[in-house]
Formats: C-alpha cells, structure tokens, sequence
C-alpha cells in the first residue's frame, strides 16, 4: 500500500463528507503512530507546527488525488484554508484497496471520532497523548 492509499482510505471513512485540514491531519498522524510501517513507501513524516503534527506533503498528496479525480479540494473564499472530500471515484478505489480489516476499522472509527470533536478538542487530544508536538504550537486552547 502507498502512503496515497492512506490517504484516499482517511478521507473515504468520512463517507464522502469533507475532512479539514485539522482533522486530516490528525487522522493520518495517528494511523501513521498506529501502524508505522503502514506503507511500502515512506509515510508522511510529521513536524511539530502551530496546532501539533503536520506534514506539508499530504497536501501535495491530495493535489495528485484531485487531478486524477479521487479526491475534491473545497476551496471557499473568505477562508486561507480547504477541506477534503473523497470523490465517488475516489470512494470506489478506495473500498478496493487490499486493506487488513482491523486497519479499516481503526480509520473508520478514528476518522468518527475526529468529525466529532470540535478543533480545540482535537489539538487538545493530540497534545495530550504526544505532548512533544506542542513544541511550535501557537494554540492555546
């Protein structure tokens, strides 16, 4: 499995509603912790940023995923951020993937939790468990 997989595998958990930055984020973190050799390539490698764990090349990623029409990138004016979203293609590819099921079922639970919690809660959780990700961190929360 690619690293995109994970990522195509993240966003379809949403079941075709949009993830945030935030969430997407998080999400893959937390599957990259759960499962470190997830990947036969290099998963994302994550830094301490502003609201915890992140990696620039996810977004890259998904602009991949956008131009082979596996994902949507939701660009709203009058936010400097996006949100993600699987495509029905996207949703398609992704339920064919070869995916052991005690890792679907971890992403669809995680991917459950993350939409539910708000932004604060989130980064809050993160820090929690992996506090040394607060270490560029301008949340205060």
């Amino acid at each position: 499995m690619k690293r995109t997989d994970v990522l195509l595998l993240v966003l379809s958990a949403a079941h075709g509603k949009s993830l945030t930055p935030v969430q997407l984020q998080k999400s893959l973190f937390l599957v990259g912790e759960k499962w470190p050799g997830i990947t036969e390539d290099s998963f994302y490698e994550f830094e301490p940023h502003n609201y915890g764990p992140f990696c620039k090349i996810i977004y890259d990623d998904m602009e991949l995923l956008e131009m082979a029409d596996l994902v949507k990138i939701h660009k709203k004016s009058g936010r400097n951020w996006s949100e993600y979203s699987a495509t029905e293609d996207g949703l398609v590819v992704a339920s064919k993937l070869d995916v052991p099921a005690d890792v679907v079922n971890y992403v669809r639970k995680l991917v459950s939790t993350v939409k539910k919690l708000s932004f604060a809660d989130l980064v809050k959780a993160v820090y929690n468990k992996y506090p040394e990700f607060r270490l560029n961190s301008v949340f205060r929360g």
